[in-house]
């Protein structure tokens, strides 16, 4: 494939990536919650179908048609994307008053050095087995421990409550 074609094909995924944020993430779970629908078990569900729609890019280790990559890399995108939004409203949604900006820098703080860290560590992967095959079993054992996380360790997103702030006597 030449740089060109390549450049063309990598257009797709994120162009169904976009469309899905703004579909689903941007539109249909604020729609299901004004509906009547439980807000946690509605976020849950989409924070953990949308992981394992992210999973479809283990799918490109199998195929070497271009098609079927470009379908497996859309799905994992569109997983990814519908992903991201929705997670950080929970930010929003639980920190306490007057903290959302703190929770939210040490959380993307947190995101952005395992993002520091992905690619490095597949550099070391493909370096060590000549394949990408085996980071993309890395990324999938990390979004099924991503998945496990919200099902298990999710609890009902509701605003923490403001620590109580004790006044010495005088």
């Amino acid at each position: 494939m030449s740089v060109l074609s390549s450049g063309i094909y990598s257009v797709i995924p994120w162009l169904v990536a976009v469309i899905a944020e703004l579909a689903i993430a941007g539109w249909l779970v604020d729609r299901l919650i004004r509906r009547g629908f439980d807000p946690t078990k509605t976020r849950r569900a989409f924070l953990v179908f949308s992981l394992v729609g992210a999973l479809g890019v283990a799918g490109t280790v199998t195929t070497h048609d271009i098609v079927a990559v470009m379908v497996y890399l859309s799905i994992g995108a569109a997983g990814l994307a519908v992903n991201a939004p929705t997670g950080q409203s929970i930010i929003t949604l639980i920190a306490p008053r007057g903290s959302v900006a703190s929770l939210g820098g040490i959380v993307n703080g947190a995101a952005n050095l395992l993002g520091l860290a992905a690619p490095i560590v597949t550099g070391f992967v493909v370096e060590a087995t000549g394949s990408f095959a085996g980071a993309f079993v890395i990324a999938g054992i990390v979004t099924a421990i991503g998945i496990i996380s919200y099902v298990v360790v999710l609890g009902r997103i509701e605003q923490i409550p403001e620590p109580s702030r004790a006044v010495a006597p005088a």
